[in-house]
């Protein structure tokens, strides 16, 4: 029975006062569990790796930050990660294809033999002294900081990316690299990027942070082709369910 008809059941039946605690008690309970379930956080946790209800891959951000690049059609977009993962995975779902920057050698041993045939993953240095010439001398849609140093990859990440692109950066709240004093919220204004803050609860997590969206004038991320999903609807049905959500509308035929 649907959680809706059972309480209209309930309601009927119950006199308006007792109904009244006994909603309040059940939003405050169910609210959270509900949420947990729906967005594959319980999940998350219990397997201790970033996943929607389904076990389909998330990336470690914020919720908020899911839920608004899972909105976003990357069909022809092209991806560079600094630090690879689930997010890898989550990506190559959704783009054309992904660059996936790793400095732990254990790990990238432990990927590079699972992940999809659209991701070419690469070992560096901490320093990011041996980044792969292929790899710099192009450009990406969009580039994710979410590993190795963030101060290196934001500086990096800036000559590397596309116009009308847009620059992730996950733990902006508290982690801007080994530089005190100069980390990448100023390197980014100081280059004329906006901010836009995504702040929330990430998969598997019970702490909130912070993931960080940076971006100049007409970044495709925000030209609004997409039309507002139904709130959590991209955990709630399978991906295929949504697909059209994705689309953009017939006034904005844009695909550049």
């Amino acid at each position: 029975m649907h959680i809706n008809t059972l309480a209209d059941k309930l309601r009927a039946v119950m006199p308006a006062p007792l109904w009244e605690l006994f909603r309040k008690l059940a939003n405050a309970l169910l609210g959270p569990l509900h949420f947990s379930l729906e967005t594959g956080h319980l999940r998350s946790c219990l397997y201790s790796r970033a996943m929607d209800r389904y076990g389909s891959p998330l990336p470690w951000f914020t919720y908020p930050a899911i839920q608004f690049l899972c909105a976003k059609n990357f069909a022809h977009r092209s991806i560079l990660e600094w630090g690879a993962g689930q997010s890898t995975r989550f990506w190559a779902s959704r783009a054309e294809s992904v660059t996936a920057i790793e400095g732990d050698e254990k790990w990238f041993k432990a990927l590079k033999n699972d992940l999809p045939s659209n991701v070419k993953l690469h070992l560096v240095k901490l320093d990011l002294s041996d980044v792969p010439p292929g790899v710099i001398e192009k450009k990406f849609d969009i580039v994710v900081c979410d590993g190795l140093d963030r101060f290196l990859c934001a500086q990096k990440s800036i000559n590397l990316l596309k116009e009308g692109g847009a620059i992730i950066i996950d733990n902006s709240d508290g982690n801007q690299g080994t530089r005190p004093g100069f980390g990448f919220i100023e390197l980014y204004r100081d280059a004329g990027f906006s901010r836009i803050d995504f702040y929330g609860y990430p998969p598997g997590n019970t702490v909130q942070q912070c993931t960080s969206v940076f971006f100049k004038a007409d970044c495709f991320l925000f030209r609004g082709e997409e039309r507002p999903w139904p709130p959590l609807s991209f955990w709630v049905y399978p991906p295929e369910i949504m697909e059209d959500w994705q689309k953009p509308s017939v006034s904005s035929p844009r695909k550049d």
